[in-house]
């Protein structure tokens, strides 16, 4: 059975997350590749992620003070890395950030792996590194973007994020309408907060609950409520307590909040343009146009509209939809592509 390492530079596999989340899908349906891991975590750490190794890595931060903060060469600095790949030896390195390291990696090695780099969202500087065998991006968006930025040689391919099955817990909906919501662009959060201020001129009455990013330079309308970040417990909870998930982001490569919402039969309301619904019917969400806050005001209308029996039955034929994403379908392709690796 040939073995991959997947790898990120920014943190912890185990402190949760998106990516932490899409991986262990993976994890837990491979059937024809063994799965490791190694993360930033620190230098020796050793854990498991689904029953699977889990290596820490470190950057030197005195070489990266000098040779990157100071010289600004880009050199790598990750050099407690080396170790764990020589000792696994996996046949593809899988990459999820950092894609301006990969050649550097390579060049070390004491010998040639397969690479596979993945792009999550659209970096302001797109590196496509020679020695990568396979371009990955979640969304059809992502595949687009890479074509027209780089025209790169390389074989790409989209493979979406996977939707996992979560236990439904029984809606504690409040009387009223309550809008749940993730910020993360402060534009797309602005152009929300003004969308809302015209409906409610309008004469609707509903609240609406937003989580993530705070900006301090934007007025609140009346009965939003803003809050930083919170536990996944919690953000979970936002869903059940709420009438509807808006996706505020804008040009969002693929929502793992989305589908999340959908798993716990909550009505979305989401771009028109997001990763999401590359494969998802129109019916199964109210969109908008990004940009729009006409169209954000608008969306907001439709389903102050729309009866509960109609809000029920969108969120059930989106929760239908969904298994285009299904965890064992996503796993299994990408399991597919990594055997076009060794083709």
């Amino acid at each position: 059975m040939k073995s991959v390492l997947q790898l990120d530079f920014n943190g912890s596999w185990e402190q949760g997350g998106c990516l932490s989340h899409i991986t262990r899908v993976w994890a837990r349906n491979a059937r024809n590749y063994a799965q490791f891991f190694a993360s930033s975590c620190g230098a020796g750490h050793r854990g498991t992620i689904e029953g699977r190794p889990h290596h820490g890595f470190d950057e030197n931060r005195l070489a990266n003070r000098i040779h990157n903060k100071i010289l600004r060469r880009g050199r790598f600095c990750f050099f407690s890395l080396l170790p764990i790949i020589e000792e696994l030896k996996p046949d593809i390195l899988h990459f999820h950030n950092r894609h301006d390291l990969v050649d550097q990696i390579v060049a070390k090695l004491s010998y040639r792996p397969k690479v596979v780099c993945t792009y999550h969202v659209c970096y302001n500087k797109l590196v496509i590194p020679a020695a990568s065998d396979l371009l990955l991006g979640v969304s059809k968006f992502v595949i687009g973007w890479l074509d027209r930025k780089a025209e790169p040689a390389q074989p790409m391919a989209v493979l979406h994020n996977p939707f996992w099955r979560v236990p439904l817990t029984p809606r504690q909906e409040k009387p009223g309408t309550h809008f749940f919501n993730y910020s993360n662009q402060p534009k797309a959060t602005r152009d929300l907060f003004e969308a809302v201020k015209i409906v409610q001129a309008q004469g609707w009455k509903f609240s609406l609950r937003s989580v993530g990013h705070v900006y301090s330079d934007l007025a609140v309308p009346e009965g939003v409520t803003v809050s930083g970040f919170v536990p996944q417990p919690e953000f979970f909870a936002g869903f059940l307590e709420s009438s509807a998930y808006i996706c505020s982001s804008y040009n969002t490569t693929f929502s793992i909040a989305v589908l999340e919402a959908i798993a716990q039969r909550v009505p979305v309301i989401c771009p028109w343009d997001i990763g999401a619904l590359d494969l998802l019917p129109m019916d199964c969400v109210i969109s908008y146009e990004s940009h729009s806050i006409p169209s954000i005001a608008e969306a907001l209308s439709r389903f102050l509209n729309m009866s509960p029996s109609e809000r029920e039955a969108m969120a059930e034929r989106a929760l239908a939809a969904v298994q285009v994403y299904d965890e064992s379908v996503i796993t299994q392709k990408l399991e597919r592509l990594y055997d076009t690796l060794f083709a």
